[in-house]
């Protein structure tokens, strides 16, 4: 507490003696120097150890599919910040850095799209896939390179769709094509090229029930219906197209589905026509 004086005109003056001044200095010194760090990582920083040695110690190089809920990585994580920090100049150790070296690329690309169903790990599985697309986009990987790369290529189109990698392809191509309104009318082509329109529609549809895979697939989905508005194919013409196969009857949760998006797309564009007629009057 600072204590106050009075002086000979009765003013009241602060107390600037050393002695306190002193204490206060220390007191602060002492909540600013405080240090947090982990016991382990000062030992390990006393000890010179590496990043790869921690790693290893915490058994982190064990199992892949688990490796993003492992309390321990936070505890590594302290010890690469401190490491950082200390040799400062040279080449940074990140996360990723050492999931890639240790695990390698594709292994580690489908585990970090397994790993954002998981809500103790979506931020982090994002936040690592992002970072470790922008490096394959910075080497010039392209989409087909990738697309071939996670052997997407190869199977069935039930193999396709039920495959993580699919995921990690999806938002590659689309990070890469961010820019690109047809971006997902291109996507779908190439699918449809390979492996046909009504054939593609019902493994899609099939795929929903997947929840692992229901996010993307979606998406697929809706690329797909997206597609055939644009081609002038409205519920009816897609209905005759389902019910040219024997099962066709197995396939109305397509043709309900695509109803819905297509009236629901119809209702956009007359409110997009609406406004902009509006806007028109008023200029």
């Amino acid at each position: 507490m600072l204590l106050r004086e009075g002086g000979e005109d009765g003013e009241e003056r602060i107390d600037t003696s050393p002695s306190l001044l002193s204490k206060l200095e220390n007191a602060l010194t002492g909540f600013t120097r405080k240090d947090n760090t982990p016991p382990e990582v000062r030992g390990w920083m006393k000890k010179k150890k590496t990043p790869d040695d921690v790693f290893k110690a915490l058994k982190l190089d064990d199992e892949l599919e688990t490796v993003l809920d492992n309390e321990k990585l936070h505890l590594w994580v302290d010890f690469v910040n401190k490491f950082n920090k200390k040799n400062r100049g040279e080449r940074e150790v990140t996360i990723l850095g050492m999931l890639t070296k240790t695990y390698g690329d594709e292994a580690l690309a489908k585990m970090l799209e397994t790993a954002k169903q998981n809500p103790s790990t979506v931020w982090l599985a994002t936040k690592l896939q992002n970072e470790q697309q922008i490096v394959w986009m910075l080497n010039g990987l392209s989409p087909d390179f990738v697309f071939k790369w996670f052997k997407l290529d190869k199977g069935t189109l039930e193999e396709l769709l039920s495959n993580p990698a699919l995921g990690v392809w999806y938002h590659f191509f689309h990070g890469l094509n961010q820019f690109n309104p047809d971006r997902d009318v291109t996507m779908i082509t190439k699918f449809v090229d390979t492996y046909g329109d009504i054939p593609l529609a019902k493994a899609i549809s099939a795929a929903m029930k997947d929840g692992d895979m229901q996010l993307v697939v979606s998406r697929l989905q809706e690329a797909q219906f997206q597609k055939w508005r644009l081609d002038g194919r409205d519920p009816g013409a897609i209905t005759k197209l389902l019910l040219k196969d024997r099962m066709g009857w197995k396939n109305q949760g397509i043709f309900r589905a695509y109803n819905t998006f297509y009236e629901g797309a119809n209702k956009v564009d007359d409110l997009d026509t609406s406004v902009a007629v509006a806007s028109l009057r008023r200029s």
